[in-house]
Order: structure tokens, then sequence, then C-alpha cells
């Protein structure tokens, strides 16, 4: 089990070049985003001129996922893991979820603890992943940045139990990807939501 706490200042990890490429084609980015901070400061933009906000209806659901969360009483359905991760700062009467996220190579479960404080996975060496198909293209000009990422972006974003587990489903899957700690994807999530909302 390990337990992740709040940072004062996002320091994003580099992003490989290959996946840094993908990123700037599906979402038409001038510049390839060489870190995850700079991939947060695009997004928050595009976010911005779609006039999306961000909120619980604006994350990516669907009902067949492999990645749950309970908030209160309610289990909910996230296409993308980092949605899921990102509730308890979009909610402020929101204490805690629990979010079980299941491999897409073997089905292992991986659980998240998140509150606005820190979060706490086990198994303690999970990560999870980002990534992007190797075959798309660039989207038709009045896509929307949300339509983009639950089609392009979502689906290669999830949770292992291990590196190693990642690494073999990363072999088997036609896209980029890179993997980071859920201590980096915590601190990733919380980064989005503040720069949303100007924090």
């Amino acid at each position: 089990m390990a337990t992740h706490a709040t940072d004062t200042e996002y320091r994003g990890a580099d992003i490989l070049p290959a996946l840094s490429e993908q990123l700037k084609l599906i979402f038409s980015l001038d510049d390839a985003p060489a870190t995850l901070d700079e991939w947060v400061e695009m997004t928050v933009m595009l976010l911005r001129e779609d006039d999306i906000t961000v909120d619980l209806d604006a994350l990516c659901t669907d009902d067949s996922s492999w990645n749950t969360a309970r908030i209160g009483e309610t289990t909910h359905h996230f296409h993308c893991v980092l949605d899921a991760i990102v509730v308890p700062f979009l909610v402020d009467e929101l204490d805690e979820i629990a979010i079980r996220a299941t491999s897409p190579l073997t089905g292992s479960i991986v659980e998240l603890q998140v509150t606005h404080d820190e979060m706490i996975s086990t198994p303690e060496e999970a990560v999870v992943s980002i990534g992007v198909a190797t075959d798309t293209t660039e989207p038709d000009a009045d896509a929307l940045i949300s339509e983009i990422a639950y089609e392009r972006f979502c689906p290669y974003t999830n949770a292992f139990p291990s590196r190693t587990e990642y690494e073999q489903w990363a072999e088997e899957t036609d896209a980029e990807t890179m993997a980071i700690s859920t201590d980096e994807a915590y601190e990733l999530a919380r980064a989005l939501d503040r720069a949303v909302h100007d924090e």
C-alpha cells in the first residue's frame, strides 16, 4: 500500500517523444507537449476554447468500463482512470472515493482510495498508463476535446498492478504509451483541477 500526499507545485514528467507527437496530432496542437505540465496547460486551453465546464457531468463515463468509483452510495463507471482520480477535487463535500481499476491485460485489480489530500494505492507498485492509438488521424476541425479524448485517449489510460504488467500490455497494444506512477497520476489529476479553476 502506498500513500501519495499533495505537493505544493506540480512538476510533470517528460512525455516520450512518440507519444508527444500523437498528442499534438489528436488535439491539433501548435506544439508537441514535452512534459505533463505542458500538456495540462494545453488541455486547459482547449477546454476553454470549447467552453467546457469541468464537473462530474463532463467526465468520461461508460457503463461498460472496467474503472469504477464509489461516490457516496452510487457506483460510477469511468472510461478513463484519471477521470476517476480527479473526482474528489471537483466535489468539495466528498471526503473520499474508492476506485477499483481493472488491468486490461489480466483483469487484476488496482484499488485507489482518493481524497483531497492524498491517494492510497494497492498494490503500492501500481502504475497508470497514458497513450494514443498509433493509427490515429487528425480529428475534424469541429470536434470537441471531450469527444477526441473519449475516443482516442481514454482507452489507453488504465491502471496496472505493476510496471511489468503494463509493459506486457504496451507490447501488445497498437498505441504510443508511457507509464507513470500512481503518485504522478494523482498529482496530474490535481494539477488539471487547479489549472481549470485557476488555483
